[in-house]
């Protein structure tokens, strides 16, 4: 969607490369990007390493298991892709366990380095 946006109008990516799989459609179709771009802001990527360290920290700290996709909002709030003010009140939807405890530990292992 964020290249849709940059180039104007729906497209087709020739090859999509992340672990965020539910992210992942290869293109925009028209009425979604119609209203994608009547209705939203922004959209922000984020780095695979990034959804990572969110799926570590929400592990980690509010001890529940997200897919990488359903940690994509945490890690663009941790890698300030998203403008925040000291005082404002923000949200993330946390969503998806869909990820095994063998793929979670290969996944959280990339993430050591």
């Amino acid at each position: 969607m964020r290249r849709s946006l940059d180039a104007g109008r729906a497209i087709r990516l020739e090859q999509i490369a992340t672990i965020a799989d539910g992210l992942a459609s290869p293109m925009a179709g028209e009425l979604t990007y119609a209203i994608v771009k009547q209705y939203v802001d922004d959209v922000v990527t984020v780095t695979d390493h990034e959804i990572l360290r969110a799926m570590g920290m929400i592990l980690s700290r509010a001890k529940l298991l997200a897919e990488p996709s359903g940690a994509a909002a945490t890690a663009a709030l941790l890698a300030r892709r998203i403008p925040v003010d000291e005082h404002d009140r923000v949200i993330a939807v946390v969503s998806g366990g869909n990820v095994s405890v063998d793929k979670l530990g290969e996944l959280l292992g990339e993430d050591r380095d």
